[in-house]
């Protein structure tokens, strides 16, 4: 098992106000009390922000990416807040909704410049769906996420987390600390970034090798970047290559030019 080291836990919440503060209670009930009493409080830095809008929401990412070099490696943000009933993203205490997608911007370029050790876990509804908003041509947004597929329950969400930032108080290991509460019930999953680009690899081939759509418009991809090359260096014609040959180095390429998206930093040791 390789490690999930922690230095930092930023607690991200939004909840409206009629609504138990599962967020805040994780950070003063669990965290800081965890912290000090197994002597980790100076290794691991831990900090708490509520917000309620989007412009709140994105504006805070600025500034952690901002401060980056203030935070010790290993940065886990925790959010606290409701998943999209549809599947699509988060929604904030004033009912704003932020899309997957929109998340994937801030994510990369944090995770880039931490050199891939961005850890994402989310106390959501539908969490796992943010894979799904990922571009595997692209640099990857996380270096690992803990996230669940289906509708959670305030208890399910209390219950899980309580115990493994308990534990990541003891251990300063996410995956180690999942591992050890999650072992039997599986609610939250923990997704490697480098699973997601092995799935979304595969994918793109099946798609490729049984889709006719997307078959034709690969083949004709290849055959543009033939005749563009062409002009600028003496090329067989196009023609008389072995097409089967070719799309396979074009396959081979396209999995060692991704691959270096999500196996960098800590990931590529």
């Amino acid at each position: 098992m390789e490690a999930a080291k922690i230095g930092t836990i930023i607690i991200i919440e939004s909840l409206k106000d009629n609504e138990t503060k599962t967020g805040s209670n994780l950070y003063n009930d669990v965290i800081c009390r965890y912290l000090e009493y197994h002597g980790n409080k100076k290794k691991i830095k831990h900090e708490l922000h509520i917000i309620n809008s989007k412009s709140d929401f994105f504006i805070l990412l600025k500034e952690i990416i901002q401060n980056y070099k203030s935070y010790p490696s290993g940065i886990l943000l925790h959010f606290e807040m409701h998943g999209a009933s549809d599947k699509s993203g988060l929604v904030l205490s004033n009912d704003s909704h932020i899309t997957w997608k929109e998340l994937q911007v801030p994510f990369i370029e944090l995770n880039v410049i931490l050199d891939n050790e961005l850890y994402i876990s989310m106390a959501t509804c539908f969490g796992r769906f943010l894979h799904e908003a990922i571009e595997f041509r692209k640099k990857a947004p996380f270096r690992a996420f803990i996230s669940a597929s289906k509708e959670v329950s305030p208890v399910q969400i209390s219950q899980s987390f309580e115990a493994i930032f308990e534990k990541l108080a003891e251990t300063c290991d996410l995956l180690m600390s999942y591992c050890f509460v999650m072992n039997n019930e599986k609610i939250f999953f923990y997704h490697d970034s480098r699973e997601v680009w092995k799935l979304a690899i595969a994918k793109t081939f099946y798609d490729l090798d049984n889709d006719k759509e997307a078959k034709a418009e690969f083949d004709k991809g290849i055959k543009e970047d033939w005749e563009k090359l062409s002009k600028e260096k003496k090329l067989i014609p196009f023609e008389s290559m072995n097409f089967e040959y070719i799309k396979q180095l074009v396959r081979n390429n396209l999995i060692l030019e991704t691959k270096s998206n999500f196996y960098f930093g800590t990931a590529a040791l």
